[in-house]
């Protein structure tokens, strides 16, 4: 009998507890971030909860990518599929993302914010390609920030490449997150995104 491929489920009751172990492993670090910068939108309910941990303020950050609007509507289609063949849609997306470079990001609206000096905590859901963060943390050091002063975190990590550029992550395996086209939990998600208020980071001095 063949093994049905694995998808981690994480639902909303759990989306608390991810984001205190993430900040655990940020202080354990001792990386002390000024300011965190999430990407929308699957990062708003896991950065509101990180402001709360560390006591900082957030940028988010919308990112548009070629083919993103088939995607989800592929998505939509495949959503009435059982589960191990939606799993299984899953593993063989994360195969495709190997390839480096692939998937170019821009960003949708590009803040204009000081953060010379600043540490800088990027937090995504989930990095696969890794042209998100990648395009994030280029950001960040356009708006001041050393790159020795941007960490990337996220929920999981999909690939190889993927893990030599997170910085501080929770698993390592595909993961189907309230947010996601398939999931169970998408309406109640959508509601509690909509009340969903992230503090927002407000530049002051330097950082010595």
């Amino acid at each position: 009998m063949s093994q049905q491929p694995c998808v981690r489920d994480i639902t909303m009751a759990d989306l608390e507890e991810i984001a205190l172990s993430l900040c655990e492993e940020v202080t354990q670090s001792k990386f002390e971030a000024d300011c965190i910068v999430y990407l929308e939108t699957g990062a708003r309910l896991l950065a509101s909860g990180c402001c709360r941990h560390l006591g900082v303020g957030a940028i988010p950050l919308g990112m548009q990518r070629k083919g993103a609007r088939l995607k989800r509507s592929l998505a939509q289609a495949l959503g009435s599929l059982p589960r191990p063949i939606r799993n299984g849609l899953r593993q063989i997306e994360a195969a495709l993302l190997w390839k480096p470079g692939r998937g170019l990001r821009t960003i949708a609206v590009v803040p204009a914010v000081n953060l010379h000096g600043k540490r800088v905590l990027i937090l995504d859901d989930a990095v696969d390609t890794g042209a998100s963060v990648r395009t994030a943390r280029e950001w960040a050091t356009t708006m001041g920030a050393a790159p020795d002063f941007v960490r990337i975190a996220a929920i999981t990590v999909t690939t190889r490449l993927a893990d030599r550029l997170v910085d501080y992550c929770l698993y390592r395996e595909m993961c189907r997150f309230p947010w996601s086209s398939d999931s169970e939990e998408l309406d109640a998600y959508r509601e509690v995104y909509r009340k969903t208020q992230v503090p927002a980071y407000e530049a002051e001095g330097a950082a010595n």
